[in-house]
Formats: structure tokens, sequence, C-alpha cells
């Protein structure tokens, strides 16, 4: 019979089982809210590691409480304990891709896949009741006969930790040299590099988990201390993670990736009149009264959303109106009011000057203020107003 201690141990071991399984559906069900091949990119490598997640965590239990069933998941628990590593490597490529980088290199997601499938050929030699009997013994019986594979069946953890320290140090090396590239570029936000690094910091978590079985006997594991603060490190990088990829916070960090461009005819940018010249345009304009044809004449010569300071006023003093006709008008023209529309020319501004090839490797966040934004805050708002429109 199980004591309370041990109960409190199982219950805090499924946390960040249950936590993965929660915020891997989320991610699912936020695929179709995408906008880009990238953001879809990003939400499948981390829907596949929060997914492998919680294999892991499931195996763990099951390793202590059902070992019978460990049986038929020692190979999954294997996999899924590498791919993760290989997953996080991958995220943080994209984050930190720059123009001159290639694409990641499939490659990575090989090795994994040789030591499971390798694990997996062998066990098929090896009884049942001899693979119970090792996990039973943890460690410390080894059938005669079992000793390479009793080895290799325990090697997971070691494994784990090497695969995870040689993927922080590449992620590292990644990340000194995209902290090089922003402040060689002074268009780029200084800010996106502390983001970067907070991420990482929270990822070494993962890390800190795979030493724990190091660090303690199999049987004392679960009962330590340690292993309560690995589980709530584990579930704050989760929740992190997940609120950074959901609400698209990545993006602003992201460099536009070339396949992602569309090449289109050279356009001339539209520079916005200066305040002086747009007054003594004012003045040579004749009073007239507001109809679609001239209005969106108008929108589509000027462009005067690209303004982040364009407000419906601007719409009053154009046409010697007033704001309440404004407001009737863009309502009934449109059906919307004048805030979201505005807005729908900024989104398509922004979907037009990023696939030109001169916008190639510009960050996102500068291409969001030169559409009319006033910050990624605000797209990120007028682009969640757009999907739930489509819903």
């Amino acid at each position: 019979m199980m004591t309370i201690g041990q109960y409190f141990s199982l219950i805090y071991m499924m946390v960040p089982a249950y936590s993965a399984a929660t915020v891997s559906i989320l991610l699912l069900l936020s695929l179709r809210h995408t906008t880009s091949r990238t953001e879809c990119k990003v939400k499948q490598i981390f829907f596949w590691c929060f997914f492998l997640t919680t294999i892991s965590w499931l195996s763990t239990f099951m390793f202590f409480y059902l070992p019978e069933g460990f049986v038929y998941m020692n190979v999954l628990c294997y996999f899924s304990y590498l791919m993760a590593e290989v997953l996080f490597y991958h995220f943080f490529y994209i984050l930190t891709q720059t123009q001159s980088d290639k694409e990641f290199n499939r490659w990575h997601y090989l090795l994994p896949v040789l030591i499971s499938v390798t694990l997996l050929v062998w066990s098929f030699f090896v009884p049942f009741e001899t693979q119970l009997m090792i996990i039973e013994g943890r460690k410390y019986y080894v059938p005669e006969g079992y000793e390479l594979y009793t080895q290799f069946f325990f090697s997971r953890t070691e494994v784990s930790l090497l695969f995870g320290l040689v993927y922080i140090a590449i992620t590292i090396v990644r990340l000194r040299r995209y902290t090089t590239y922003v402040y060689e570029h002074p268009g780029l936000c200084k800010k996106t590099i502390l983001s970067v690094h907070l991420l990482l910091l929270l990822t070494v978590s993962s890390i800190f988990c795979s030493l724990l079985g190091t660090l303690y006997p199999y049987e004392e594991v679960y009962k330590s201390p340690l292993t309560m603060i690995a589980c709530a490190l584990i579930v704050l990088q989760q929740i992190v993670l997940t609120y950074y990829i959901v609400t698209k916070q990545f993006l602003s960090h992201i460099l536009i990736p070339l396949k992602e461009i569309k090449v289109l005819k050279p356009e001339i940018e539209v520079k916005i009149p200066s305040q002086q010249s747009a007054i003594e345009q004012q003045k040579q304009r004749p009073a007239r009264n507001l109809n679609q044809k001239e209005f969106e004449l108008y929108i589509k010569q000027e462009k005067p959303y690209i303004n982040p300071q364009f407000k419906m006023e601007s719409v009053v003093s154009e046409f010697n109106t007033n704001r309440t006709y404004v407001s009737k008008f863009i309502n009934q023209t449109y059906g919307m009011n004048f805030n979201r529309y505005i807005n729908q020319l900024r989104l398509r501004e922004f979907d037009r000057i990023a696939a030109l090839p001169i916008n190639a490797g510009k960050a996102h966040f500068l291409l969001v203020t030169k559409a009319g934004f006033k910050d990624t805050k605000h797209y990120m708002r007028a682009l969640k107003a757009k999907g739930n429109e489509e819903l």
C-alpha cells in the first residue's frame, strides 16, 4: 500500500505531464490562426516537443509504479528524451536565423531515431520477463548474458544529458552570432536579444531534469526535493513558451525567411506627406461631400493610414465634414467601424511590403511600423481581431 508521501510524489511527478498535454492541445488548436509558414512551423515544433514531454513524464511514472507497462514504453521514452533536445534547438535555430543562414539541417533528427530503433530491434531478442526484471532491479540486477543490453537500457539519462549539453553549446554559439548580427544592423531591436536569452535560460531547465538521474539512486529520485523544483521549472517553461508562441510575440524576433517572399514588380515607395504640404493640399481642395469613389481614391493615392498618427479627424479635415458623418459612412459602406477599417488597410499594406524583395531579411517589427501600426502589440491586436471575424 502506498504511503502519503508516495501519493504526494506521484501527484507532483504527474503535473508536468498534465501541463505538457494541456499546452500541446492549445498549440494544436491555435494552428488554424497561423498567418505564415514560419509561425506554423514553430507551433508544430512545440506541439511535438510538448507531446514528447508528456510521453517522457508518463513513462517516468510507469517506471516507478507500473514496470510492466514501462517494458512497452521504454523505446518511446528513450526517443522522447533525445528528440525533445533536437526540437528545442530547431526552435532556437529559427529564432536566431539570419538572411545568410541555410535551412535547418534535418539530419539532426536522424541520430535519436537510429538510437531508438536500435533499442527497439534489440528488445525483440530479450524476453519480456528479463526486461521486467531489469526494470525492477533498478540497475542492481543484471541478468547473465544481458550486461550490454542492461547498460543500453538505462543509458537514456546519460545520453539525454549529453544531447542536451551539446545542443545547448551549439545554441549558445548561434546566439552569440545572432547578437553580433543584431548590433551590426542599427535597424534591429536590441530587446530581442534579452528575450532570446531568457528563453534559453528556461530551456536549460530540461537539462536540470536529466541531471537528477545521475545525482540520486533510482529509488530516491522521486523522493528528492530537487525533483519537485525541477517539475516546477518544467511547468514554468511550458507556460512561458506557450504564451510566447500563442500570442505570436516570437514573430517580432524572427527575420523573414527568403522562401516566404513572393517576387513582385517593383513599386514606388509612398512617402508620408509632411504636415505643411498636407495643409497646402487641403487649402487647394474644394469642399465636397463624402462618397465611396472619391474616398477610396484618396485612400489609394495618398495612403494616409501608413502614418501611425492617422485618425478620423484627418478624414474630417480632408473632406470638410464631421465625425458623425464619417463614422456613419464607414459603417454603412464597409460594414465596420473606422478603426477596424484602417487596421484592415494596414494589414494589407504589411502583407504587400513583406513580399517585396527589398524587405528581405528585415525585422518583423520594422515592417509593422512601416505599414502604419504604432508597434507590434497593435499589429497583433488587429491580426487577432481579423482572425475572430473569419471564424
